[in-house]
């Protein structure tokens, strides 16, 4: 993918889910981005689908085919701002470059009043999922939560947002949704994945179409272990939050909801009824 742009947002808790265990191996990377800050919260719900836990479904047939979004005749994903994307744009992230995606951009804030936005993703060359050597870290501590009245921390990745060009969204009716590898420094810990929509993100330069009660995207809270381990997590799933994914989003969001945190992420990617065996990429 080759976006641009910025992103603001904030997830919130809920229910785990269990990793679905393959193999990923590695590929090229996408596009450019830029960083924000973010007020609100998310909701939560179970995981579903697959064998034993897992969280990713199978199926085939009429299931497996892909549904076409209706056009969006108003707001910032109107007609040609909205990227098409087929099966062969699976491919999100994979680490593989020899520096972070300006893709990435992150927001925090500090218990103490400090600085903000200090913790950011960075590339690590010696670890990376399944068969890979590299992957991304996003670790930070003495961060304000959202139950202590701050806006947490979190991590964002720009999927299509490209003001240059005029693309604001992506059009993901050809896959059910996101797959990622990802561990935690300590297992148990829980992140909030969400897919940030025009519905839910701010207006701006750039930005969505949300004017109030903004930041609260569509969202799925998974659990993680202290190992590598494929999560999946279908736009449907994503039913915390005041909007619903229909058929366009504009980033995908990691948030935490503790102080301190360690987040490994590797092998992103689109996925249509099963997540991915293989490398990402090219």
């Amino acid at each position: 993918m080759t976006p641009g742009g910025s992103g603001n947002a904030v997830g919130g808790s809920a229910a785990g889910t269990s990793p679905v265990v393959s193999t990923s191996g590695a590929g090229g990377t996408s596009s450019s981005g830029a960083g924000g800050t973010a007020n609100g919260a998310g909701g939560a719900v179970a995981g579903s689908g697959g064998s034993a836990g897992n969280t990713a479904g199978g199926g085939g047939g009429a299931a497996c085919l892909p549904n076409a979004a209706p056009p969006e005749a108003t707001g910032v994903c109107a007609g040609k701002a909205t990227r098409v994307l087929s099966l062969a744009d699976a491919k999100v992230e994979n680490f593989e470059d020899a520096t972070i995606s300006p893709g990435w951009s992150s927001f925090d804030e500090p218990a103490d009043g400090g600085a903000h936005d200090v913790f950011k993703m960075t590339l690590v060359t010696t670890d990376g999922a399944a068969t890979t050597k590299q992957s991304g870290e996003y670790q930070g501590t003495g961060v304000k939560t959202v139950k202590e009245g701050g806006f947490g921390a979190g991590t964002v990745f720009n999927v299509a947002i490209d003001k240059a060009n005029g693309f604001y969204c992506i059009d993901v009716s050809a896959f059910d949704g996101v797959a990622f590898w990802a561990k935690a420094g300590t297992a148990g810990k829980q992140i909030n994945v969400s897919f940030v929509v025009p519905e839910t993100n701010p207006t701006g330069a750039p930005g969505g179409d949300c004017t109030a009660n903004c930041y609260n995207h569509p969202s799925k809270t998974i659990t993680l272990t202290d190992q590598w381990a494929q999560y999946t997590v279908k736009f449907s799933e994503a039913i915390a939050g005041t909007a619903k994914v229909n058929g366009r989003i504009q980033e995908l969001l990691w948030t935490t909801p503790d102080k301190d945190f360690d987040l490994h992420l590797d092998e992103i990617s689109f996925y249509k009824c099963t997540p991915p065996a293989g490398p990402v990429g090219p």
